[in-house]
This record gives structure tokens, sequence and C-alpha cells, in this order.
């Protein structure tokens, strides 16, 4: 609510919008009404619109400017109060977050816009939104369908106008009592339900007294279809302006039971609520007794529940259990909850069960376990997290190693019989075989070998003196024989 401002004045405002910081972000959804993220810097802001779980994720980027005042606010000073259309629909809002933006600059030429995206689009009810302190400005409302058609406006539920509360103003100030200033917007039998957009202003364009209405003029709206982008455009009129944006949207409880094996602690199991595409919404512990509750569940949309795996605890397969939230609480089909999976096998070595043998578990080809086979061959690894294993034994007294690979999924799984095969020695390559020696009288020379030859003998010469010797002493004496007889 903003009267006409002194230059000086202005300078001082213009300048703590520079130097002072938007609020942070609010808290997550409460009682009704949306949070809001908020990031960027000025005529570049972002954020998320936070429903509650099972809402569409819904983002904004806005060209407003900044400063203070702008961004989310608490909802202690300014809310919908009973009586108003999105109170009557959501409850008050008193005490609860909305989001203060402006136009890009003080000057009629330069309008801040600020789209909202719903991812996949909004719902076709259980919803709605609030304009307010539409006073010194003038904002325009459109929005387009998920097919990207423009939706009409007589599809986006607009109430007419009202006032809100504010402390600033005082009780007075509260619902529809205007104080005698005009409420913002058409009235309802003067728009086109089938225009593309509507405009929304103070009627007297801040003329009234002289000045823009001061008592929290607002509207609302209460889609009845489906919408991808919702646009807001807000143009300056005068002094300062700024407006304010309530999101509200229905929520209920949705309880359930989840069955706990006594060897599992409760309070390792955790819940969680899964969207439409199978994408985790919100974690919800389990109590003592196997309880569960998502205390703020849009109701209408379809969801699915599951147990979460953790270190201790998982649920085998998909698991989920499929669930629409009635708008007066739910309560999904019971749940069951087991510790961590385990694999188990036997091993044999020629079709006989082998004690003793060391099995290895491996994930990732490096080994998390290692036990051995008792006198049934068999062996057993427990507390084992979900995923891609193998089991591998050593070689085993003449038995080769042996391996193979599983995919445990929560559960008691049986892995191939790891059947060791005999281990073969390596062949040796054959030798020739040697002829026995024939032992031999050592005072008698030695008989000629198969292999011998004359060419042996011929070669040493070694035995042939002998021989010659013998010849000589011949030759001598037959010589001298012959000499003797000549001389007789």
């Amino acid at each position: 609510m903003r009267r006409p401002l002194a230059l000086l004045a202005a300078g001082i405002v213009a300048a703590a919008a520079v130097l002072l910081p938007a609020l942070p972000a609010s808290a997550a959804y409460t009682d009704g009404y949306a949070s809001f993220t908020w990031q960027g810097e000025p005529r570049a802001f972002s954020g998320q619109v936070e429903g509650p779980s099972g809402f569409p994720t819904t983002s904004f980027t806005t060209t407003s400017a900044g400063g203070a005042g702008t961004g989310p606010q608490t909802g202690a000073s300014t809310w919908q109060p009973p009586g108003t259309p999105l109170a009557d629909a959501f409850g008050s809002s008193q005490g609860l977050p909305y989001l203060n933006l402006r136009p890009t600059q003080n000057n009629p030429t330069s309008p801040s816009t600020t789209t909202y995206a719903f991812a996949g689009g909004s719902p076709t009810g259980g919803w709605g939104f609030a304009l307010g302190d539409i006073e010194a400005e003038r904002l325009t409302v459109s929005a387009t369908a998920p097919d990207g058609s423009a939706v009409p406006i007589g599809q986006l539920g607009y109430t007419g106008g009202y006032n809100t509360c504010s402390v600033a103003t005082g009780s007075a100030a509260c619902g529809n009592t205007t104080g005698g200033r005009p409420v913002p917007g058409p009235a309802l039998a003067d728009i086109d339900p089938s225009a593309t957009e509507l405009t929304i202003a103070d009627p007297a364009e801040c003329s009234y007294g002289g000045s823009c209405d001061t008592a929290g003029a607002s509207v609302a709206f209460l889609p009845t279809t489906a919408i991808a982008t919702l646009t807001i455009r807000s143009t300056w009129i005068q002094g300062l302006p700024v407006y304010q944006t309530w999101f509200a949207m229905d929520s209920a409880p949705l309880t359930g039971t989840v069955t706990v094996p006594p060897e599992l602690p409760a309070e390792e199991v955790v819940v969680e609520l899964l969207d439409p595409a199978g994408a985790v919404l919100e974690e919800a512990p389990v109590d003592p007794s196997g309880g569960y509750v998502f205390p703020q569940v849009f109701p209408g949309e379809p969801l699915a529940v599951r147990i979460a795996d953790t270190a201790t605890a998982c649920a085998p397969g998909d698991a989920s259990t499929p669930i629409t939230v009635d708008p007066a609480g739910s309560v999904a089909a019971p749940l069951e909850a087991r510790g961590l999976g385990s694999v188990r096998g036997t091993v044999t070595g020629s079709g006989e069960a082998l004690a003793a043998v060391t099995v290895d578990l491996l994930r990732d080809e490096a080994v998390i376990a290692t036990t051995t086979t008792d006198a049934q061959g068999a062996y057993r690894f427990d507390g084992v997290a979900d995923g891609a294993l193998s089991v591998r034994t050593a070689a085993y007294e003449g038995f080769g190693a042996e391996s193979a690979d599983v995919v445990l999924d929560c559960a008691d799984l049986e892995a191939p019989t790891l059947a060791l095969a005999v281990d073969p020695v390596d062949p040796v390559d054959p030798v020739d075989p040697v002829d026995p020696v024939t032992p031999t009288d050592p005072s008698q020379p030695a008989a000629p070998g198969a292999d011998d030859t004359p060419d042996a003998l011929a070669e040493t010469g070694a035995d042939a003196a002998p021989l010659l010797a013998g010849a000589a002493a011949l030759l001598l004496l037959g010589t001298a024989l012959l000499l003797r007889r000549r001389r007789a």
C-alpha cells in the first residue's frame, strides 16, 4: 500500500532497493499455503513455489525490481482472512508465506513479467492463487494450457475483488470491508469468459482521495483446468508499487504401517512417497509400532509408497504400493520391510561336496567378504546390499578355481553351484630312450660296437703300433738269414 512519495523519500527507498537483500526463502508448505525459494538479482530473480507432496513442481522467473520488501514474506502483517475466497477454500493465511514483487522500473513503460511454470501441468482443481495490494500498479493475468494454447479467463476461476487484512491499516481493512474504497478488478458480470487476458487495477486509477487504495485490494482465482504457465505483468501507475502473491493448495494426511522383521529395528526403516514417474517426493520414518505418516499430501494424484533401500533395510523388487490420497486423508496398504539380503550356495568337486573351500564375495571386482564351506560344501553371506556381485573359489587340493555372477535384490539368493573341475597336470615332453650298456671284463679288450668302423682305427692310429713293430722285426730277421746263406 503505497501513497505518493516525495522525491527525497523515493531516493531513499531506491537506495535501499540496491543495498538491502530480499528476505530469505520461507519455510516449507504449511497449513494450506505454499512457501517460496528465492535467488538471483534485481530484474532476474527465480525460485520455486513449494506446495504439498504430490503437487507438481512449480518454478518461476521474474523481471521484478529488487530491494527491501521484495521476495518471500512471512504473512505476519498481511494475510487472507476468513470470509475471502482463498481463505474460505484453504483457511486463513495469517502467519503464512506470500511473495512481494514490483514493476521492473517505476515508470509506465517498464512492466515486470513473472511466469510460473507447472511441470506436467497443474491439477484441474484443489488449488488457487490470490494477488493483493493492487493499488499503485496495474496487473495483467494470462495462462497457457499444457498443449500451448491460451487458457480462457473463465477457466481461471476469477472470483472478483475484495480486501485483505493488514496490521498497518487495522481491522477495518479485513475481508470485504473496504472502508468506502473501491475494490480492484472488474465485476464478475463484466468479464468476458472467453478472453485470454484479464487486467486488474484500482477502478479509480489512484485518483480516489488523491491517492491509491490503501485497504489491501485483492483478487483470487480458483482454476478449473490444467495450466502449464501462469503469467502476471505488473505496470507502474504511481509511487513505489509492490503487489503480493499467495498460492494455496489442498492437502491431506497419508498414513500406513510396515511389517518389520524382529531382527531389524523399526527406526532403521524409511518409507518413500513417489510421484507418478517414480521420483521420490518425501521420506517418512517408521515408528517403533511400525507406523508412518506423510502429514500433507496433495489429494487426487496417483502416487505410491515403498520401503527405501538403506544400509540395513530394503524391499524386494519395486515393491511399491499405489495410492491416491482422498481429500479427507487415506491409509495405504501395508508394506513389508526386510533386512539386507543374503547370498548362499554350494561348492562341489567331481560331484561331491567339498568342505573347507575358501569362497570370496566380490562387488566391482573387489572382495567384500570371505567364508569357507561347511561339511556339506555350503556357504552363506548375510547382510549383503543389493546389486551385481560375484562369488569365487580359490584352487583347492587338485581342483581349479571357479566363479559365478549374481544380482541381489533384497532377497535370500541361491547362487549357482560352484562345481570345481580337476586341475589338469601339465604334460611332460617325451625323452629318447638310452641303450643299456653291457658290462665287460676289464682284462679283455672291448668288443667293437655296432657303430665301430675301420675308419675309427685309421683316424686314431692308436692300435697299429705293435703290428708295425712286429713287421719290422720280421723283416730284419728275414734279411739276416738271407745274408748268412749267401756267405756259406
